[in-house]
């Protein structure tokens, strides 16, 4: 009965601090709301003991925090009565507070152990903030001192919910929601339609108005049993990490993504998520400016302005001004001066006293804060100031230009002429201060103008203007000519026309002297120099002539070769005709320039038998040190050639015998002939007579005489007997006698007979 008695009077204390609201606010540049944190995974499935794995969750910061920032999560369900449910309807619930260490960046997610152990960790698995128990649930209050005491226990089979909130927890600003493996019986939400305050449930809870849009509100359904289509599965969920590992965008941008149901995972098998972040990168824009703050000049004194800037994905804004430049800044407070120092528009009242003060606007976002470009307020003077420089203008050229508030004064400014005082003909000054018009002389002209603006001001200044010659531009072109050793130019040109520059019904012309290449030598593109050059007519006064850039070339004159007289030679088998400088000649060279044929040593009859014959040189070229300047008019010349027979000189070989015959006939064989003259294996023979003439017909030494002699053969045509007859020493030898008996001789013959 005591036990129960003390659980009773906690559990009435603890009724009397959450209905009573004791502030547990945290101090931020930017006060956290909804949708500045999102609940990113969840773990169910604790070991059951303190030492065991403890209840777990994940969340996002979508802002930057300082240290000592404070965030509560409870897993209480939110009632009917627009509050959370008190300990005694949900009797394994409670509130936990995270508080940061450090400043923690948007983007960083970080996990805690909400039953037991109540830590709290970045997903680099290093400490990140402490978390403290806040609400004890009623189930564990009565423990004796030690680590078995709940504060947030996750109702694994049933589901639960978790709040992310600041402020109090009987009067908290909610951020975040998610509810997780309940289903409210719908199949597709979590979020019970009613619950009210004296419901006894710690699985179920509403979803509160206030993070219906803006704020995570997503539930997390899974019945993946197929035995059991209606169980809740879905113990353990987290974001899913995207294929390349980064979710970026403004914070609105990541809050709906992450609180899109199709972008989570879910395990139901009951296992454990390892490691339970998914090491998704988040990248949360942070503020910046679409429209910068605009300087204000010349302002009158006791009058008043504004400065405005536009930012984007801002939390809090806040204008600063700088004294000294812009090398510090510090915040405005609205006073009689200034309103709307946090809002997008600092209005000014009264501007005096603030001469050469800057502004600028602080935003503060996701990231951190972001100035704006820093904006000028300058007071008028009395004395307006002008420029005292006009920009030249041009003869019959239109001309506009403003003349300009140097310093003093305030719009609206309003110019007059001082007279005497003259503009040059054709312009005017408009009261707005523009000179414009077409000048129609040139000159320099000097007058004075007068200013006056608001803020009871005036000015004047007097000015020199100027109108220059108009300028023209003439187009000479050069006529192409032949190389002739001197820097001579021919130029022609267009008359002037409007084209040129001219502005009718003025007539001006162009003349010159001479012109020049800058070298003899040839080329294209050459630059010539063209002197003397001047404009002439009744108008040439008012204007002037453009540098005039000419270009010509000079082509390479021409050398024409020739081969002199009649080239000759024996008939030696082939068509080489063997050529010395003596046979060429040349016209064309300019005075004594250094330019000459290469002579080729060497040149083609046109055949290679006797007769006449054209010789044909190729191959020719100029040498010396000006032959650049001439061109060849032909490689190649002939000239009329004539090859001459060979001479053929035949012989007789050896001593030409025979036996005393009684005539003078020599008989002759091929052997007997030879000769000499022959150009290599070519067709040509003696036709050898087969006969000869001794010159007695006696028996002796003789002079044997062949006559008659001729050539043979396909190659004949191309030779020359020396002589067509030949003689040799020859020999008659004596005839022999031969004697012989004639008739029978006839004789006896004895016989002596012996004796037996």
């Amino acid at each position: 009965m005591e036990i129960f008695i003390q659980r009773l009077i906690k559990g009435i204390i603890l009724s009397f601090i959450l209905l009573t609201g004791i502030n547990f606010n945290a101090s931020a540049q930017c006060t956290l709301g909804k949708g500045d944190v999102v609940i990113t995974g969840y773990d169910l499935q604790d070991g059951g003991t303190p030492a065991g794995l403890d209840d777990q969750f994940s969340f996002l910061l979508l802002r930057e925090i300082p240290a000592g920032t404070d965030i509560y999560f409870t897993d209480f369900g939110w009632t009917s009565a627009n509050a959370f449910q008190a300990d005694i309807q949900a009797t394994t619930d409670g509130v936990i507070k995270w508080t940061s260490d450090k400043i923690y960046p948007a983007g960083t997610e970080i996990y805690v152990f909400c039953k037991y152990q109540l830590k709290a960790f970045d997903k680099l698995n290093a400490p990140a903030g402490t978390v403290t128990g806040v609400v004890e649930t009623v189930a564990t209050r009565a423990n004796p001192p030690g680590p078995d005491h709940q504060y947030m226990s996750l109702g694994i089979f049933s589901g639960d919910q978790i709040f992310a909130f600041t402020g109090s927890v009987g009067v908290p600003t909610l951020l975040a929601g998610i509810s997780m493996n309940h289903d409210n019986g719908s199949g597709t939400s979590g979020w019970d339609a009613a619950l009210t305050p004296l419901t006894f449930a710690a699985d179920r809870s509403m979803l509160p108005a206030v993070l219906s849009a803006g704020a995570q509100n997503m539930s997390v359904i899974s019945h993946g049993d197929p035995g059991d289509p209606a169980f809740n599965t879905g113990y353990t969920g987290r974001y899913k990490k995207t294929a390349g590992g980064v979710t970026a965008g403004a914070a609105s941008t990541i809050l709906n993504t992450v609180n899109t149901r199709l972008n989570w995972e879910v395990d139901d098998n009951g296992n454990h998520y390892s490691p339970f972040l998914t090491g998704e990168t988040f990248i949360v824009l942070g503020a910046s400016f679409s429209v910068q703050p605009a300087d204000k000049l010349n302002q009158c004194a006791g009058s008043g302005t504004t400065f405005t800037a536009t930012a984007i994905n801002f939390c809090a804004l806040k204008w600063q001004l700088s004294t000294d430049g812009g090398g510090s800044f510090a915040d405005i407070t609205d006073n009689a001066v200034y309103s709307g120092s946090t809002s997008a528009t600092l209005t000014i009242s009264n501007v005096t006293g603030l001469n050469n003060n800057r502004y600028r606007l602080n935003a503060t976002g996701a990231a951190g804060s972001v100035s704006s470009n820093n904006a000028l307020l300058t007071l008028s003077s009395q004395v307006i100031n002008l420029s005292p420089t006009l920009a030249a203008g041009t003869y019959k050229t239109a001309y506009s230009q403003p003349v300009t508030v140097a310093s003093g004064g305030g719009a609206p400014f309003v110019y007059t002429l001082v007279t005497p005082g003259t503009l040059p003909p054709g312009l005017s000054l408009s009261g707005s201060g523009v000179i414009s018009g077409t000048p129609t002389a040139t000159g320099t002209y000097n007058f004075s103008v007068n200013v006056t603006g608001a803020c009871v001001s005036s000015g004047s200044q007097n000015f020199t203007l100027i109108i220059a010659p108009k300028a023209l531009t003439a187009t000479f072109a050069a006529v192409t000519k032949a190389y002739n050793g001197d820097v001579v130019a021919n130029v022609v040109f267009d008359p002037l026309n409007a084209a040129s520059g001219v502005v009718a019904p003025d007539v001006v012309s162009v003349t010159y002297t001479s012109a020049a290449y800058n070298t003899a030598a040839v080329g294209s593109a050459k630059p010539i120099t063209i002197t003397g050059l001047a404009l002439t007519g009744a108008s040439s006064a008012s204007y002037t002539l453009n540098p005039v850039v000419v270009t010509g070339t000079i082509t390479t004159a021409t050398i024409v070769p020739t081969l002199a007289g009649t080239i000759t030679k024996v008939y030696d088998g082939n068509t080489t005709a063997a050529l010395t400088g003596a046979n060429y000649s040349f016209t064309g060279k300019v005075g004594t320039e250094n330019v000459a044929l290469n002579n080729p040593a060497s040149g083609t009859y046109a055949l290679k038998d006797i007769g006449n014959r054209t010789v044909t040189v190729t191959g020719l070229t100029l040498t010396g040190t000006d032959a650049g300047n001439y061109t060849l008019s032909t490689t190649s010349v002939t000239a009329p050639g004539t090859i001459t027979s060979a001479t053929i000189v035949p012989t007789l070989a050896g001593t030409i015998t025979k036996v005393y015959d009684g005539n003078t006939a020599a008989a002759l064989t091929g052997a007997n002939y030879s000769f000499t003259g022959k150009i290599g294996t070519e067709n040509v023979a003696l036709n050898n007579p087969a006969a000869g003439s001794y010159n007695l017909k006696d028996v002796g030494g003789r002079t044997v005489t062949v006559t008659g002699l001729t050539l043979t053969g396909t190659d004949a045509a191309n030779y020359t007997l020396s002589t067509t007859s030949l003689t040799a020493p020859g020999t008659i030898t004596s005839v022999i006698i031969v004697p012989t008996l004639a008739g029978t001789i006839t004789k006896s013959m004895m016989v002596i007979r012996l004796p037996h």
